[in-house]
C-alpha cells in the first residue's frame, strides 16, 4: 500500500483533553462513528472547509511560522477584520514520498506542492461556506474544501512522537486488512489533541487511514 505523504493533526498550543475543549465551546471537525472495536473506529467525516499554508523553514520553526499565519488569520487578519472561531483539529502534512510500486494519485490528499515539502491547516467552523468566509488578507492562506470522507482511526495516549505514531499506524494497518477493506493511496494522518502540558498518560493522540467506502459498514 502507498503512503505518499503523512498527515500531521495537531491541535493549538492552548488546548487541552477534549472533553474541557468541549466544555469551553471548541468545535470539532463533524463526524459520524460507524463502527467502534476498542480503540478502534470507522467515522464519516462531513465536508467542511479548511484554512492552509505552506509551512516555511525546518522542523519547529517551519511549523510555528505557518501556525501563527493561520491564527493570524482567525485572529482578524481577514476582509472584514472577522475573527474566526478557533477549532480542532489543525492539520499537519509532511509531503514525503517513500518509495513505493503504486502510482501516486484530506485530508488531504497530496496537497503540498514538491516545492513545500509541508502543509498546515485549520479546519473552519462548520456555520461557514466558501461565500462567507473571510478571505485572508495574507496570500499565503488559501481557504480549501475537503470533500466527504470515511476514516478508519486507533487511538492511544503518550507523547504521539513519530515512533509511537508508526508503530500504531502498522496496527491500524493490519486491523483495516483483517476486515478485508481497502486504504485510499492518500496520506496518513497523524492526530494530536492536546497541548504539550499535558501529561503523556492523559493525552489522546490518533492515526487515521482514509478508506474506499464500498464495502464498509453504512449508518
Amino acid at each position: 500500500m502507498k503512503t505518499i505523504g503523512k498527515v500531521v493533526v495537531v491541535t493549538a498550543g492552548l488546548i487541552a483533553v477534549s472533553s474541557f475543549l468541549k466544555a469551553q465551546g471548541y468545535e470539532e471537525a463533524s463526524y459520524v462513528s460507524l463502527q467502534k472495536d476498542g480503540r478502534f473506529e470507522l467515522r464519516k467525516y462531513a465536508p467542511h472547509l479548511v484554512a492552509e499554508v505552506d509551512c516555511k523553514g525546518s522542523g519547529k520553526n517551519g511549523a510555528n511560522n505557518a501556525f501563527m499565519t493561520l491564527f493570524n488569520y482567525i485572529g482578524g487578519k481577514n476582509t472584514g477584520s472577522q475573527k474566526v472561531a478557533m477549532t480542532v483539529p489543525v492539520v499537519k502534512k509532511d509531503n514525503e514520498l517513500p518509495e513505493t510500486k503504486i502510482a501516486m494519485t484530506v485530508p488531504v490528499i497530496k496537497k503540498a506542492t514538491e516545492a513545500e515539502s509541508e502543509v498546515m491547516q485549520f479546519v473552519m467552523p462548520a456555520k461557514y461556506t466558501m461565500a462567507d468566509l473571510p478571505t485572508p488578507n495574507n496570500k499565503a492562506v488559501r481557504i480549501k474544501e475537503v470533500p466527504e470522507k470515511i476514516m478508519a482511526s486507533i487511538r492511544f495516549s503518550g507523547t504521539g512522537r513519530m515512533a509511537e505514531m508508526k508503530k500504531e499506524e502498522e496496527k491500524l494497518r493490519q486491523y483495516i486488512k483483517s476486515k478485508g477493506w481497502t486504504i485510499k493511496p492518500v496520506p496518513v494522518e497523524h492526530a494530536y489533541y492536546n497541548a504539550p502540558f499535558i501529561p503523556p498518560f492523559l493525552r489522546r493522540n490518533e492515526v487515521l487511514l482514509e478508506l474506499e467506502p464500498s464495502g464498509l459498514p453504512t449508518k
